[in-house]
């Protein structure tokens, strides 16, 4: 069998327009991540290094490079350490594929995973208190069409732990309701999903949502759960 010959730049190519998508099935928001990460190496190549575009290889892709390109960013972006380890696991990822494509560049890949990353200092989690959760939920007005909707959203977000795009990417059939324990079906990144029971006041203050934004007489199981 022949031997495929890719340049790096046909390797990139292949990583971000089929690899990730399509057999990762990454979301373009993930994709483009990845995207930025490798075009901030090209510029660490370009800039700092004076390696012209073209002729960046894999014999270019060494493990100083890969630590001189972290410095950079930290240096000159002023990127924080979780900005660095996730342009670093970008590249590694990507690595990664090539010396699946072409085995005789698993060496690059096995040097750059030696590579570690930085350490982040770990931050204690902050939250609401009772009192200050409470004070928030009441300052929409539910006597009113949008404080009734506001007041829900922020219950729901509370109650499911959901990503706000989660939330507003619910349908009313990924609500579960009349079976023993009542759940929503979160539809998450990379289309995962997942199951969260709702509580009893939860429920409660859904069917009044339901009620005023869902009439039964033209409820649509296709519908959004909210909407403006």
């Amino acid at each position: 069998m022949k031997k495929r010959d890719y340049s790096y730049w046909q390797l990139i190519r292949l990583f971000l327009t089929i690899h990730l998508p399509k057999h990762r099935c990454f979301s373009k928001n993930t994709i483009g991540t990845y995207s930025d990460s490798l075009d901030l190496f090209a510029r660490f190549m370009r800039e700092a290094k004076g390696v012209r575009l073209m002729d960046i290889s894999f014999n270019t892709v060494t493990h100083e490079c890969v630590h001189a390109f972290l410095d950079w960013l930290r240096d000159e972006r002023k990127c924080c350490t979780s900005t660095c380890n996730l342009r670093l696991a970008a590249l590694k990822s990507f690595l990664y594929f090539v010396a699946i494509e072409d085995p005789a560049l698993m060496a690059v890949y096995l040097q750059i995973k030696q590579v570690p990353a930085g350490k982040e200092a770990k931050r204690k989690a902050s939250y609401l208190t009772k009192p200050a959760l409470k004070s928030l939920i009441a300052q929409p007005d539910p006597k009113t069409p949008k404080g009734l909707r506001n007041r829900f959203i922020m219950i729901m977000l509370y109650d499911t732990g959901a990503r706000i795009q989660e939330l507003l990417d619910l349908k009313l059939k990924d609500l579960y309701l009349e079976i023993e324990t009542p759940c929503v079906y979160l539809h998450g990144k990379g289309h995962k999903v997942r199951c969260i029971p709702l509580m009893d006041k939860t429920i409660a203050h859904l069917n009044e949502y339901l009620k005023q934004f869902h009439p039964a007489a033209t409820r649509d199981v296709n519908q959004y759960l909210f909407y403006t």
